[in-house]
């Protein structure tokens, strides 16, 4: 895998006309400034990153998108974006070049800004100039080799040794990765409301002390909202004439209630606090016939998922909203052969964002931060997942497939599935 994003040192790199920020991920050649798609920003990193080198389709692909396959117009449109966004009066000549068959390559000499600790200056260093001569890389190449030599012997003996009570010296020591096993577990079921009818969307609180959830009751068209705190009981109904009311998030803070009034084609976006006479309170439109996952995040900043990505109505971009300057700002670019990115849930201690590209023919579990950077693909799955939770103590997600009736808890610091409990009840859910 070939580096892709710049080390927190660098705070501007130069090239032609242009300044590009990697922090605010801009460019600026004095005149204009640009800011660059999540997607563009990762792609002209990676060229600069790698300029030596022609930067093949496939490496794109297994590095930039982090995908098994990305159709070929989804790479031709980027790069043709990415050539747009590098043009200006001041820049006209060639930035990025094609290698016919090939793939591409990063055309300008990069320079590269880092910022010195400890002092108030920046200094210059240009970074990808300062490659060894051949002798040197032959003294690293043979420095490389033996020490990795050294530490395979050293791990193999330290395993083979301590299997030695338990194995025949003829048996080959065998390394495998296996997902657990599925555990079956009796759980003791609770009423969460008596009042009858459908219910659906249940989305806990981030301080898990209050459940917002859909439900249509008996002889009833169109659904509403049930708060209900877990701790004390209390309920409370939020409804609305001839509309749905659908459940969509949560504040971080746990304090307000994100939901969607769906009626007539339209669709709009409200909060409310917890306190019974509290007012709702309309944040902005959103698509119809179309399930929000929301966080607010404080400071009239929200993290959805946009639909109409590209002019398509189904394909949907995790973007930031700021209500107070109107400012939306991008977090994530899916590839064209999907339905798009769905907001999952906000790690607060982590700053980080899990959410859910949804594949044609699968379901695949993303964590990415505030900025759309270091994007890491953690799971993938045959159905979907609709819900995520986080367990702080464990640092573990926690969702449930509710066609195969398991809950998954994956680990992040380990990075894989940890257990798989089968739900043994009555009830379907």
């Amino acid at each position: 895998m070939k580096p892709s994003t710049f080390s927190e040192s660098i705070v501007e790199i130069k090239f032609g006309a242009w300044r590009l920020n990697p922090k605010q991920q801009t460019i600026n050649d004095g005149a204009i400034e640009r800011e660059l798609e999540p997607l563009l920003f990762k792609i002209l990193s990676y060229l600069i990153l790698n300029k030596e080198s022609i930067i093949t389709r496939q490496d794109l692909i297994d590095d930039v998108w982090c995908q098994h396959y990305v159709d070929d117009n989804a790479i031709n449109r980027a790069i043709s974006e990415l050539r747009k966004a590098l043009k200006s009066d001041k820049q006209r000549g060639l930035v990025v070049k094609t290698h016919y068959r090939k793939g591409y390559s990063f055309f300008l000499e990069p320079e590269i800004i880092h910022y010195e600790k400890g002092t108030s200056s920046f200094s210059q260093v240009n970074a990808l100039k300062e490659t060894p001569n051949k002798k040197q890389k032959k003294l690293i190449a043979l420095i490389t080799i033996l020490v990795l030599g050294a530490f395979i012997s050293i791990y193999m003996f330290q395993s083979l040794y301590s299997l030695d009570n338990e194995v025949g010296n003829d048996t080959l020591l065998k390394v495998e990765t296996k997902s657990p096993n599925i555990v079956e577990k009796k759980f003791n079921e609770e009423t969460l409301s008596w009042l009858q009818g459908v219910y659906s969307r249940l989305i806990l609180s981030p301080d898990n002390s209050t459940v917002a959830l859909s439900f249509i009751e008996e002889d009833q068209s169109y659904s509403a909202l049930l708060l209900k705190n877990l701790h004390t009981g209390q309920e409370r109904k939020i409804s609305e004439d001839n509309a749905n009311v659908f459940s969509a998030g949560w504040s971080i803070d746990s304090e307000r209630a994100i939901y969607s009034i769906e009626g007539e084609g339209k669709c709009e976006l409200w909060e409310v606090g917890l306190t019974s006479n509290a007012a709702s309170k309309f944040l902005f439109e959103c698509k119809p016939s179309n399930l929000m996952n929301v966080v607010s995040l404080g400071n009239n900043s929200y993290i959805y998922s946009k639909y109409g990505y590209r002019n398509r109505s189904e394909l949907s971009a995790l973007v930031n909203l700021n209500l107070s300057t109107g400012d939306e700002f991008q977090i994530s670019s899916p590839n064209l052969n999907s339905y798009g990115d769905k907001f999952l849930y906000y790690i607060k201690n982590k700053n980080k964002i899990i959410f859910e590209r949804h594949q044609f023919n699968s379901s695949e579990l993303y964590m990415t931060d505030l900025e759309g950077g270091a994007q890491v693909k953690l799971h993938e799955a045959k159905n979907r997942i609709w819900l995520i939770n986080y367990q702080k103590e464990t640092d573990s997600l926690l969702w449930y497939d509710n066609n195969e009736e398991i809950f998954y808890q994956y680990s992040l610091k380990n990075n894989r599935i940890e257990s798989k409990i089968k739900v043994d009840s009555d009830s379907r859910y």
